[in-house]
This record gives structure tokens, sequence and C-alpha cells, in this order.
């Protein structure tokens, strides 16, 4: 029997992706810029944000290398379920909160899904607000950036 864990199925990121999606829209994503979004979703924390969601473990800056995968599979059960959709773009595709996204978001009322939507608007909120072809550049420097400090707290917390 194949079983998929509770933490990182398509399922969970895929809402994670619908939470991110539904903040910025009408922007959209591609799959790289997605998955380096859920990353700061997850770890907000350790980027001068609100308490990150899940609890921080060493390592976290290695999630990146499996992320896109996880992301694409959550963005594949998002889009059967009508709340993301794909748009052409000129390098591949980008991905958009469908028009059901916003009102699915808004009835989610559990302390997870609060905790999601405070964080997915915070991490939104740091993109700066420029049109969209400016976003990607900017939204890599921004992760780097977040990455560099989450190395930096990793390697003061490794020298206790």
């Amino acid at each position: 029997m194949n079983i998929t864990p509770p933490l990182n199925s398509p399922l969970e990121v895929g809402l994670r992706v619908v939470f991110l999606l539904s903040s910025a829209f009408p922007l959209s994503f591609d799959l790289d810029a997605l998955a380096q979004l859920d990353h700061a979703l997850l770890h907000t924390g350790q980027n001068d944000g609100p308490a990150s969601i899940h609890p921080e473990l060493p390592g976290s800056i290695g999630e990146l290398a499996i992320k896109r995968d996880l992301v694409k599979s959550g963005i594949d059960a998002m889009m059967r379920a009508g709340l993301v959709v794909a748009k052409p773009t000129n390098a591949g595709f980008a991905f958009q909160a469908s028009e059901n996204a916003p009102p699915f978001v808004s009835v989610l009322s559990s302390r997870y899904a609060e905790s999601l939507r405070a964080r997915a608007d915070w991490v939104i909120d740091q993109l700066p607000r420029q049109d969209e072809a400016s976003t990607e550049p900017q939204l890599r420097a921004l992760v780097n950036h977040w990455i560099s400090g989450a190395r930096r707290q990793a390697m003061e917390a490794g020298d206790d």
C-alpha cells in the first residue's frame, strides 16, 4: 500500500499555493517562483515575519531542492479542482488563482487556514509592487536574501 505523508502532500502544498495566488491576485507566477514563495510561506519566522507556520528544522534550506516537484503536484491538484489556472507565457506557463479561489479561501476558517492566510498575505506584501514582468528577478533577489538570513541563523544556532 502506498501511503502519502500528511505533510507536503499534493493537497497541502496545493492549498498553500492557492492561498499565495489568492493573496497575489491578479499576479501569476511560474513554477520556480511558486516553489520559492511556498518556502517563504513556511519559513516566515526566519525572514523577520510572523512566526513560521511549521516548526523550524535544521536543513530547511535544503527543502528548496525538492520543493519544485511538490509544488507542481499541488498545482496539478488545484487545477483539477478549478482553483488555479495556467496562463501561457513566452517562457512556458505561469499560474494564477482562478475566480473560484478567493471565495474558496475565504470560507476556510480553521486556525491553520487563518495562519496560512496571514502568512501568504505577508509573503506577497514583501514583493515589490511593480509590473508583472519585473516581479520575477525581484522575487529571486528577495528569496536569496531570505535564504542567506536562514543560513546565517542556522550557522549561529550550530555554534551554541
